[in-house]
C-alpha cells in the first residue's frame, strides 16, 4: 500500500502532497488557513481555524469533497479508527465528526 505525506502550509493557504520515497512534490492544493491534517484511510481531513471549517479532500488529486462547519476554531485533528476528533483553538473543547 502506498502512502504520501501531506503538509499544511498556513502562510500560503495550501496543502502539499509529497511522495514518501523521495519527497517529490505531487501537488499543492488551495485550502483556507490549514493548520493540522489527518488521514482516515479514505480522505485527507484539514482543520482550518481561521475559517471555522474542517475540509475533506480526496487523496488522489486534492479535490475538495466536503466542508464541515466546526462549533469553534478547529486546530488539532486526529483519527481513532472510527471517528475524526477535532480540538478547538484556545479552549478545552474536543468534538468528533
Amino acid at each position: 500500500m502506498k502512502y504520501d505525506i501531506w503538509v499544511a502550509n498556513n502562510q500560503s493557504a495550501t496543502v502539499t502532497k509529497l511522495r514518501t520515497v523521495d519527497g517529490m512534490v505531487l501537488g499543492t492544493f488551495n485550502v483556507l488557513s490549514p493548520s493540522q491534517i489527518a488521514f482516515d484511510g479514505q480522505s485527507i481531513w484539514v482543520a482550518s481555524p481561521d475559517s471555522g471549517v474542517v475540509f475533506q479532500l480526496r487523496p488522489s488529486n486534492g479535490a475538495e469533497v466536503g466542508q464541515f462547519g466546526a462549533r469553534v476554531s478547529p486546530a488539532g485533528i486526529a483519527f481513532d479508527g472510527a471517528n475524526m476528533w477535532v480540538a478547538a483553538t484556545g479552549s478545552n473543547i474536543v468534538y468528533k465528526f
